[in-house]
Parts: structure tokens; C-alpha cells; sequence
């Protein structure tokens, strides 16, 4: 094991990046391939690999047929591999990319802007983490918990609809300033078929329900808000504020009538310190709180944060390292509910990280990523956890 860390440290990815020559049509293929090594606590010492291969098709519909404003998006996703959680046995999920084998059609949506382009509706097969609950700062962290809250998470019988299984929807998003959005987005409540984890077709019951999310947010980005889907990366500062629901009602975890399930989140985001001659090089801070009914949900809140500094060596101005810190509490009625059943649980775990990311190319970086799991699972027989993480990814 050791000897597989020490060449991974001495490796060069080496690949390209393509583009269509066609006008208005772009593609990219990316791969992440993780190294998971569980060294102490958890459920079993040892280590795992495991892959995802996006492969992603973007038309430009003003160019290709003339309507200004429309685009389509196409995504297919390939997952394969171990499982790290069966190893360390966290709750959060210390590695985003773990999830059941298969091939998906991930996304398939259609955008079209209107209103003087200060409107956009999208419509199709769509992940929900692409523009909700969305803090481009915790992108560097592999915890899960820093993609999306571990309380909206919860917000389905399959969860809400992001990766690795998606739902049709409909998102309509208005910029009324150029430093405010606001957007909404309608969902079927149930992604893919539960019973069938590597099934991501799409189809609607009536007892699915439907999963409601809205967001408005203040955000700073040079050329003001954007209205369509990929419009708001390299913003300075966010703060946003969300709040969903879904309408089919659930059992509760201890005796009473069933009710909807519901939550809401806070987030900040804010560039904290620029290097003079660079506006990407520095620092960024950022902060995420979160609940959710805890009638119905395991866990009744979320918080979580990090700091994270782009460029802090010289000569390695695309580098990023970070430190990371998520929590997940559970509710008192879940904790209730176990000890009834002679379970006991902790009040919550907690996941520490570091990660350094080295850009080796355009195309190409590695990335070593620490994390220290107390109380995994909530679960007073389980060891706290000490993993680490090699990432490559490549782009093509």
C-alpha cells in the first residue's frame, strides 16, 4: 500500500482536451480515478479503487439552428469500482464518486432564455447540485458533504435528484439585478427506481410526489449574475438562501401522522484575500448551515466550512490546498427511535479534511486528500476513521 502512495506521488498524467470543430458543438470526456486507503478505525483497514467517466455533449443552439439563447446539454456517466464507505462505514460519504456500477444517461435538458435573456427556463433530465446549494469553494473537497448538505440529501425516498441518479425537472431562473438571481425548480420527488440503484430512466408515480427547491442569492462575478446554467463561475462572493420541500407525506420516526418532508440552507462564500497580481491567486472562505424536519429525517442539521487558498506556492499558481470541516447531527427523534430498538448512537460525526490539488496540465491533475472521521455513523462500536485519497483526473 505504501508503494502504491509513493509512485502515485512520482506520476505524471499525461492527456489532451478536445473540442468539435463544429461550430456551436462542444465535447469533453473527463476521468477520475480514486485511490481510497482506509489506515486506521472505521470498519476494516485497506484500500479501494474505484472510476467515474463523464462524457459530455453542449450545443449552442444560436449557432447550430439559429435560436438565440437555447442550448442542450447531454451527459453520460459511467461509475465502477470498490466501495470506501464499506471500509470506513461514515454516513457522509468520505469519496463523491462512489456509487453503484452501471452506465446512465446522467443529464438531457434543454435551456432557453427570454425577457431580455433575464429569465431562463430549463426543462429534461437534471442534476440538482448543478445550480442549488452550490458553493464553487467546497469543490476542491471530496467529502460529499461539501458538494451537497448532508440535510437536503435526505429530501426523497432515493434522495433528491443529483449524482449518481437524476430526475426530470423544471427550473426557472430570474436575474432581476446583476448581482441578485433568484430560481425555482419542480422535480420528480423519487429519482430512478430505488429498488433498481443502477436504473436511472426516467418515470413518474403519482405517490412519488414532487420535490420543490427554490434559491435566491446575492453573488458578485465580473460580469454581473448570469441567467443560464454555466454563467456564474469565478464569482467573489455569494451568499444564498434556499428552501425545499416534498409533497408526498412519510411515516414518521416515532409514533404520529405522516407530513411532508421540508428543510432549508444557508450558505457564504467570499474570496478573503487576492494576490496583487493575480485575481484567481489567494484565499476563499466559505460556510454552509442546514436542517431538516426531524420528525422524519435522521439527521436534523448540517454545518459545515473551509478555507481554501489557490496558488500558494511559487511557480504553482493553479494549485489549491484546503482544509475542510463537515458535521452531521442526528435528530433526537431518530436517536429516540434507535434506543427504543436497543441501538445506541452518538450525537453526530464529524469529518475533517485536507486536500492538496497539483494542475499538472490543462488536462490533467493530481490531488492528495486527508480526512478523519469521528464517530463514524454516529456508532459508539465504531472506531473514528483516518483515510486518505489519491485523485487523478483527466480530461480529454
Amino acid at each position: 500500500m505504501r508503494c502504491v502512495w509513493y509512485l502515485t506521488l512520482l506520476s505524471w498524467p499525461a492527456t489532451t482536451t478536445g473540442q468539435s470543430t463544429v461550430s456551436g458543438l462542444n465535447w469533453s470526456v473527463d476521468y477520475t480515478a480514486d485511490y481510497v486507503s482506509n489506515f486506521s478505525g472505521g470498519l476494516a483497514r485497506g484500500g479501494v479503487y474505484l472510476g467515474n467517466l463523464d462524457v459530455i455533449i453542449e450545443l449552442d443552439g444560436a449557432q447550430i439552428w439559429g435560436l438565440e439563447g437555447n442550448s442542450v446539454f447531454l451527459y453520460g456517466l459511467n461509475n465502477h469500482g470498490g466501495s470506501p464507505g464499506s471500509l470506513v462505514g461514515d454516513a457522509q460519504g468520505l469519496d463523491n464518486i462512489e456509487a453503484p456500477a452501471a452506465w446512465r444517461l446522467y443529464e438531457a435538458w434543454i435551456e432557453q432564455t427570454f425577457g431580455s435573456s433575464k429569465f431562463s427556463l430549463l426543462a429534461g433530465l437534471y442534476d440538482l447540485n448543478s445550480e442549488f446549494d452550490v458553493i464553487d469553494s467546497g469543490g476542491l473537497f471530496i467529502n460529499s458533504s461539501h458538494g451537497i448538505g448532508l440535510d437536503l440529501s435526505q429530501s426523497g425516498q432515493n434522495g433528491p435528484s443529483i449524482f449518481p441518479v437524476t430526475s426530470l425537472g423544471l427550473r426557472l431562473r430570474w436575474t432581476p439585478r446583476p448581482d441578485i438571481y433568484i430560481q425555482a425548480v419542480v422535480m420528480d420527488g423519487v429519482p430512478g427506481d430505488p429498488e433498481r440503484p443502477k436504473n436511472n430512466i426516467p418515470h413518474w408515480d403519482k405517490s412519488d410526489g414532487l420535490l420543490l427547491v427554490a434559491e435566491a442569492g446575492y453573488i458578485r462575478v465580473p460580469h454581473g449574475a448570469g441567467v443560464r446554467r454555466f454563467d456564474d463561475n469565478g464569482y467573489s462572493f455569494k451568499v444564498a438562501l434556499g428552501y425545499w420541500q416534498n409533497t408526498s407525506e412519510i411515516p414518521p420516526l416515532l409514533a404520529g401522522d405522516g407530513a411532508t418532508n421540508q428543510g432549508a440552507y444557508v450558505l457564504i462564500d467570499k474570496s478573503i484575500l487576492r494576490e496583487s497580481d493575480s485575481g484567481i491567486q489567494g484565499m476563499n472562505m466559505f460556510f454552509r448551515f442546514g436542517v431538516a424536519e426531524s420528525s422524519l429525517n435522521r439527521f436534523g442539521s448540517y454545518v459545515g466550512g473551509g478555507v481554501v487558498y489557490s496558488g500558494l506556492f511559487n511557480g504553482r499558481g493553479d494549485d489549491q490546498i484546503g482544509f475542510g470541516v463537515a458535521v452531521g447531527t442526528n435528530g433526537d427523534p431518530f436517536r429516540n427511535a434507535a434506543k427504543n430498538h436497543g441501538v445506541a448512537t452518538d450525537l453526530r460525526e464529524t469529518g475533517f479534511e485536507f486536500a492538496y490539488q497539483a494542475v499538472i496540465s490543462e488536462s490533467a491533475s493530481v490531488q492528495i486528500d486527508l480526512q478523519y472521521i469521528i464517530n463514524p455513523d454516529m456508532n459508539p462500536s465504531t472506531n473514528n476513521a483516518f483515510a486518505g485519497i489519491i485523485r487523478w483526473v483527466f480530461s480529454l
